[in-house]
Formats: C-alpha cells, structure tokens, sequence
C-alpha cells in the first residue's frame, strides 16, 4: 500500500505547476515577438531611409549634369516633384542657396582672373512613416561662371 501511495506522488505535474510553466512561456514568446516586430520596424525604417538617399542622389546628379551656365537661370527656384517606390511616396525638393540660406549666388574670384557664381544646392527628400514625417538631404556646392 505504501507503494501505491509513493508513486501517485511522483505521477507528474500538477494543475498549478502546468499553469506557471505556461505563463512563464507565454512573457517569454511575447518577449520575443516584441523583438521581432521591433527589428521589423527598423529594417523597414532604414529600407526607406536608403531609398530616400537614392532619390536625393538621382536628383543631385541631374543637377550636377546641368550645363552650369543654365544654373544662373534656376537660381533662387526651388524644384519639388513627387515619388513613388515600393509603395511609399516621396517628395523631393531643390533649393539652391547662397551660403547665408538666402535664395542667390555668390561671386568669387580665384587669383583675380576667373570669376564663378557659386551655389549651395540642397536635395531635401520627406515621407510618412509611421505617422511620423522623416527627412533626409543632400547638400553641395556647386560653380558655374
């Protein structure tokens, strides 16, 4: 008889210890799906942070492109157009500056012989994430006489 009561004992887990264990399981998966959804966010975050450079480089080179004789007539304008990649819209603006933030150009010369206009160009590119408004840019200069 002794026996029998010894092994109904040691028979296996009880109502309460399944329910801990559960729980326990339970905070540690919630634990790790946080993590994986926050991991998500960063990736889509820098996944749109790197296609917002690409398109502020794009606009960067065609500006580069321009004969800088035409830039005189694209001084003080400020260029914006819309883009739409893998689902988000973009929106780029051009700003050509003078080095105090005023729309102009400034007059250099170099050993009194060359003069050249010289332009602080600014690619500003902005999209909705999350409800929240991220900004990336691109500035140079550039010279044109």
């Amino acid at each position: 008889m002794k026996t029998l009561t010894r092994l109904r004992k040691n028979d296996g887990f009880t109502l309460i210890e399944a329910m801990v264990a559960s729980a326990i399981l339970v905070v540690a998966l919630l634990g790790f799906l946080e993590m994986i959804e926050v991991g998500y966010n960063t990736s889509m975050l820098h996944k749109q942070k790197t296609t917002a450079l690409v398109l502020a480089e794009e606009k960067m080179e065609e500006i580069k492109a321009l004969n800088p004789r035409r830039l005189d007539d694209w001084r003080g304008l400020v260029l914006t157009d819309t883009v739409y990649r893998n689902g988000v819209t973009y929106s780029r603006r051009v700003t050509y500056l003078d080095r105090a933030g005023q729309p102009a150009e400034q007059f250099i010369t170099i050993d009194g012989s060359q003069a050249f206009y010289l332009y602080d160009v600014s690619v500003t590119v902005n999209w909705e994430y999350r409800e929240i408004t991220e900004q990336v840019e691109l500035r140079t200069l550039i010279t044109g006489r």
